[in-house]
Formats: C-alpha cells, structure tokens, sequence
C-alpha cells in the first residue's frame, strides 16, 4: 500500500508493538481514548504556546481541514470519503464543503445531484 513519506517516517519510529492499531502510545499500546485526548491536548496546547496554530483546534476540524484540502487539490467525493474513513460520499461533500474552488468547478459541484438516475436511451 502507498504511504506518504511524511507518514512513512512517523510510522519507522513507532514504539515495538503487538498492537494492530498503527498510532500506539509510547508503551507500544492501544490508545486508549482519555490518554489519546490528554497528549493531543498537550501537544495542541505547545503548538499554542509557539504560535504555530491558532487556539481553537480540534480532531474534528481537522478531518474538515483534510476534507477542504483533498477537494482543492482535485480529489473526488469518494477518494475523500474513503481518505476520511466515511461511508457516504455525501459525508465527504460536508467535509470539503469550504473548499476554494474556481467558480465553474463550485456551481458544477452545487448542481450535482447524485440521486438522479442515468438517462438510459
């Protein structure tokens, strides 16, 4: 599977562990979610202090950040979807709604409508 060299490296440093889950806390165990909460808040809080984000950053604005990010760069509602781990694509479209698009692409876009059926004949 292809893996993003920003992720490959993170990935050649994870803890030794049986986990089957890829991100593992320093032990090489699950994360639990109050432990996972607890470091992404101090982790957040540094990048505060050092100015390199904004207050206000959250997992879930995150996973619109990536969604808004995919759709600039040309990604599709399912390429986004299955990125972002979403069953629908319509889950995508809420995701990468903010996305700054040209303004043919974005009324393209606004007047897709998805239920309507392929004319046959």
């Amino acid at each position: 599977m292809p893996v993003h060299p920003t992720l490959k490296g993170v990935l050649e440093h994870r803890p030794k562990s049986a986990a089957v889950q890829i991100a593992v806390n320093s032990r090489g165990m699950a994360w639990t979610e109050s432990g996972f909460n607890t470091s992404f808040r101090t982790f957040k809080l540094a990048l505060e202090k050092d100015e390199a984000i904004g207050k206000g950053l959250t997992l879930h604005g995150l996973r619109h950040t990536l969604g808004t990010r995919l759709r600039e760069a040309g990604a599709d509602d399912r390429t986004i979807a299955d990125i972002l781990g979403q069953k629908s694509t319509a889950m995508a479209r809420h995701y990468s709604e903010s996305a700054r698009l040209p303004d043919q692409a974005r009324e393209l876009l606004m007047n897709l409508d998805p239920t309507k059926a392929k004319n046959k004949g």
